[in-house]
């Protein structure tokens, strides 16, 4: 039977580091396990990879802590087995999007994991310890523990057995915004309401961590033809995906392709070139889909931000075609894409595996922009 005791601890999660008084339920003994075999997954010190300052990768500082508790009965404990990395997480480091407000520093990043759950609040009901669980939360995976609170985190779910951690932590950002962009966004039909072939999507960046996801969902759940537009060293990569038909860059004008899509998709950014190039390939009902945006490696200014909402509300209203941008992922669409994942219908295409002491190296990779897939940190 559990029983409770109360515990000054100090907390580390996404952006906020607080002295908490909290009243922690003792885990019950999972079937098979002994209480010390449990208590050896949840050690009262951890570390996590902070912040203290905007900058290059040298402000990364590898930080003993006390490990998170609970604080909520909706509360789990999950010992983080890998984390995925994405451009958000570099960009926000540089303090790209300062701006936004301030932040309290020491701060962990990170918004994708898959780990082991090793204590649960009394009234997490669906969640048992040793439960293996991934999704997205709003920051703080770049450690070896994190909180979630199952009450209002809607990115979260059993991990197939299916999949491997390392998988699993580099899907969840990345299907998100690839679902975001071709069914809330591009408005296209999925399961039984879509047609096979009915539809043509092209894809700008297709190798990339989005792009990956974005072919596959497109092809799987859209039932669509797919054109990917990446690099002929990707290529063989892509077409393996799903894609119908793929264009180097590199060496072919995508311009000089069809022009009856429904659906373009720009993962890469600059679409200032890429929203220009594509609208006659549109559909006069088509949509241009951007997930990246222009000057994405610079600080936003307050006067970027009034361009960019000029340069939104004229496309919008005024454009040739419809344009949507997609600003944030809906996390409650994770679960329509678990089981995709658990068939292996939809997969994660892993670029490569740092430790997670080492995320620096991570962020020095993603930043080149030349990544086919997702990277992923490993504790």
């Amino acid at each position: 039977m559990a029983q409770a005791t109360s515990s000054t601890s100090e907390t580390i999660v996404g952006s906020t580091t607080t002295i908490v008084e909290t009243t922690v339920e003792v885990r019950s003994v999972a079937p098979g396990k002994t209480k010390r075999q449990i208590d050896n997954l949840y050690p009262p010190k951890s570390h996590a990879l902070q912040i203290s300052k905007y900058g290059d990768t040298s402000v990364f500082q590898w930080a003993e802590v006390s490990t998170v508790q609970i604080q909520s009965p909706y509360d789990v404990i999950i010992k983080v087995s890998a984390a995925g990395v994405n451009p958000f997480d570099y960009k926000f480091r540089k303090g790209n999007y300062a701006v936004f407000g301030k932040v309290r520093f020491p701060l962990v990043l990170g918004l994708e994991f898959s780990g082991i759950v090793v204590a649960k609040g009394e009234k997490v009901n669906k969640v048992h310890l040793l439960d293996k669980i991934w999704g997205t939360i709003r920051g703080g995976c770049y450690s070896e523990f994190i909180r979630v609170n199952t009450a209002t985190e809607y990115g979260v779910a059993l991990k197939p057995t299916s999949i491997s951690h390392i998988e699993a932590a580099g899907a969840p950002i990345g299907a998100l915004s690839a679902y975001g962009a071709l069914v809330t966004l591009g408005e296209l039909p999925v399961g039984d309401k879509a047609e096979a072939g009915k539809h043509k999507v092209l894809i700008i960046g297709a190798s990339g961590g989005v792009g990956t996801f974005a072919v596959q969902i497109a092809k799987v759940l859209c039932k669509a033809k797919v054109t990917a537009i990446c690099s002929g060293a990707n290529a063989e990569l892509v077409r393996g995906l799903g894609a119908d038909k793929v264009v180097d860059y590199t060496i072919q004008d995508f311009t000089a392709d069809d022009n009856d899509y429904d659906v373009v998709v720009d993962c890469v950014g600059h679409q200032n070139d890429f929203y220009h190039k594509t609208i006659p390939l549109l559909k006069k009902k088509g949509t241009f889909v951007s997930v990246a945006y222009d000057n994405d490696d610079d600080k936003v200014s307050l006067g970027d931000l009034t361009k960019m909402g000029f340069q939104y509300v004229g496309r919008k209203f005024f454009g040739a075609r419809k344009y949507r941008a997609l600003y944030g992922v809906n996390r409650k669409d994770f679960s329509k894409l678990v089981p995709y994942f658990e068939r292996h219908e939809i997969k994660t295409v892993v670029a490569e595996k740092f430790p997670l002491r080492e995320a620096a190296k991570a962020h020095e990779k993603i930043e080149t922009h030349r990544t086919a897939g997702k990277i992923i940190l490993t504790t």
